[in-house]
């Protein structure tokens, strides 16, 4: 009988990411630089992380 047993892990534990396309990316800096807009509503309106906005 082999012994040698290594659990199955999930290589991914943390779910799978959002890969948001270029023109939607483009769009938000767009809204971002706006004199006067606040990035954390935008990126709320937006349904992404203020300091993805912000990097």
């Amino acid at each position: 009988m082999d012994t040698n047993f290594q659990p199955v892990i999930p290589t991914n534990t943390r779910g799978y990411y959002r890969q948001h396309p270029l023109e939607f990316k483009r769009a938000l800096v767009a809204l971002s630089l706006e004199p006067g807009a606040p990035v954390a509503r935008i990126a709320r309106e937006h349904g992404v992380n203020a300091n993805q906005v912000f990097s």
